[in-house]
């Protein structure tokens, strides 16, 4: 069993993300499927490999700002069987800048469920 690695909170999102890897020439567009403080997920057909290096670029939504940070392929996965996701990799941010980490940090935090417990009915 793969144990979970992540220490930061993630919200769900379906947002388009430009991903480039300069070593071998490539640039298209995919889409985040989620995203943390730490790292995205993003959905995508082009094969990568843990360990690849790519640029990321991408705007929260609702926000104005235009983000573009390096990344670091940290798992890659195949379209699910059942169908539920597609194709895609986890990628780690590399030294992004503190006023990023707190602009998503709100942005996962504004999308979060209510940590409220309900009354108990007794």
């Amino acid at each position: 069993m793969t144990q979970e690695r992540r220490t930061e909170r993630r919200r769900k999102v379906h947002h388009p993300t430009e991903v480039e890897q300069e070593f071998a020439g490539r640039r298209f567009l995919a889409t985040t499927r989620d995203i943390g403080a730490g790292g995205m997920f993003i959905e995508s057909p082009e094969p990568f490999v843990p360990g690849d290096f790519v640029r990321v670029r991408f705007q929260l939504p609702g926000t104005s700002s235009h983000i573009a940070l390096e990344a670091q392929v940290v798992r890659a996965e195949g379209v699910a069987p059942d169908g539920s996701h597609e194709a895609g990799v986890a990628v780690r941010f590399l030294d992004a800048p503190d006023w990023v980490v707190a602009e998503v940090r709100r942005f996962v935090e504004e999308g979060a469920p209510s940590r409220r417990r309900r009354p108990s009915r007794r």
